[in-house]
Formats: C-alpha cells, sequence, structure tokens
C-alpha cells in the first residue's frame, strides 16, 4: 500500500491512537506494505533539541495525523492528502514542541487550499497544500519559519538528505512520542522510476530518497520535511513498504511550487 489518502481504510496506529476513520497517507492496495496514514520514521534517531524548529505536528479532533513546516506566523506546508475531506473546524497545529503528548503551541486551521492539480489517481501527483492558522506562530524560542529550497535542478543522486516525523521506529511497531530523524540517500528519478517498474509513474515534481533497507519514512507522517543542506526539498507524500529494500519513497518536490506557495500565502 501507498502512503496515501483514499477512502475507507482503517490505519492500525488510529485504532491505537484514537485517529479518525479516515484515509490519511497511503492507498489500499493489497500489492503494497504501507498502510494509511503517510510515512513515520523507520530506523532514525531522536531529535535532540530544537534541530527542526520549522517542524509541526497537524492534528485532527487533537490526535496526529501528520507532519508540516512554519512558511510563516500563519502559515504552514503540508501534503494535499493532510487536508482533503477533513473537516476544518476539527483541525489543528502544534508548534514548538519534539514531543506529541506535551509542549508547544496550539493554533486552528482557518483556512486549507490544496493544489488544484492533486491527483491521487497520477501517482498522488502535486500533493501540497498550505494552512492558514490562528493564532499567529510566535516565531522565537526554537520555532522558526522554514527555507525552502527554489533551485529546480534535481538534488544529486546518492546526496544525503535527513526526513524528519514522529512514528514507528520499525514496521509494525509502536507510535513513538519523540520527533525523530533519519538520513537517507537522494536516488535519481530514472533509477526510482526502475524501481517501481509499471505500478507508478514518478514525476518531474517529485524526488525520490532512501530505499536502501535500513532508514526510511514509513506509515504515519505525510506532509512531514525532507531536508538537504538545511533547505526543505521535499514534502513526504507515499512509497511502498516501510524500509524495504529497492523502494524509495516519493516525496513533492517543493521548488517546483515557490510561486504557487507565494502566491496563495501572499509573501
Amino acid at each position: 500500500m501507498f502512503f496515501k489518502t483514499t477512502a475507507s481504510i482503517i490505519f492500525l496506529a488510529s485504532l491505537c491512537m484514537g485517529f479518525p476513520e479516515r484515509n490519511l497517507g497511503w492507498k489500499k492496495d493489497t500489492s503494497w506494505g504501507r498502510q494509511p496514514h503517510g510515512p513515520y520514521i523507520v530506523g532514525g534517531d531522536v531529535v535532540q533539541g530544537r534541530e527542526y524548529p520549522s517542524q509541526v505536528s497537524i492534528r485532527y479532533n487533537d490526535k496526529h495525523i501528520c507532519g508540516g513546516t512554519i512558511l510563516g506566523p500563519d502559515w504552514i506546508l503540508t501534503a494535499a492528502q493532510c487536508g482533503k475531506g477533513y473537516q476544518r473546524p476539527s483541525m489543528s497545529v502544534v508548534a514548538g514542541s519534539n514531543t506529541l503528548n506535551e509542549g508547544g503551541s496550539k493554533h486552528d486551521v482557518l483556512e486549507i487550499i490544496i493544489h488544484e492539480d492533486y491527483s491521487e489517481e497520477q501517482s498522488w501527483r502535486n500533493d501540497l497544500c498550505v494552512m492558514k492558522v490562528t493564532p499567529a506562530i510566535i516565531l522565537e524560542n526554537g520555532t522558526s519559519a522554514v527555507t525552502l529550497a527554489t533551485d529546480t535542478q534535481d538534488p544529486p543522486s546518492g546526496s544525503s538528505a535527513m526526513v524528519v516525523g514522529w512514528g514507528l521506529e520499525e514496521t509494525g511497531g509502536t507510535i513513538s512520542n519523540d520527533l525523530r530523524k533519519a538520513v537517507i540517500p537522494i536516488v535519481d528519478r530514472p533509477a526510482c522510476q526502475a524501481d517501481y517498474e509499471n505500478e507508478k509513474e514518478i514525476y518531474d515534481e517529485q524526488i525520490c530518497a532512501g530505499g536502501m533497507g535500513d532508514k526510511d519514512a514509513c506509515n504515519g507522517d505525510a506532509g512531514g520535511p525532507l531536508f538537504l543542506d538545511e533547505k526543505q526539498v521535499g514534502i513526504i507524500s507515499w512509497g511502498k513498504p516501510c524500509a524495504q529494500s529497492g523502494y524509495p519513497t516519493v516525496f513533492t518536490e517543493v521548488s517546483h511550487y515557490t510561486e504557487w506557495i507565494k502566491h496563495h500565502i501572499q509573501l
């Protein structure tokens, strides 16, 4: 299964944590190993201190469902699958904490703008959205806006990128309360497409990373960031079974969408 949104899937973590009975992360497909609620971090390390001050937890009925990053005091960047089909008044964002059960500041979601060409059928193409929050996030004391990559040239294959999120420490494991990180290599698009063969298409607006079999994203934290050289280059989107060798995670490549983001948040 992919870590993408699709209706009427109950994720195991939803039973454990009380998530709403919704499709939050991965498309159901019995030939694929991931459940809904896009990737958690497998084989990673606990983040110490506020190393990733732009990271936020997106919540539905006060339960963590997705990751995201701070664009500015009023705006969050995340995956389209994290905003589609949810009742906005029940959504919130928590900023400024590495743990899910305490700390940080809570912000209600006022508006959700999903990319107009988002398509689950086309390998979750254009999987991004922005969310407006209130009250404004105070950008101090370990909370700050993310720096987005603007170079539309793909990162070099083999470059070490950092994926960040909350979640499963191993496939089928328990959900981590602590923010985690894992270093994974960039995989060039032709190699990534070959890995997925004819099952899914990898588009120019997507990049791949991971697939080494030891560290990767897994079910649960779609919408979270992929960093390279301290800039966000990707948004966690979809992939095959967690940390399965030969199947990289696929990310929305943010450099292709900087103008779209600026237009909608009026930067």
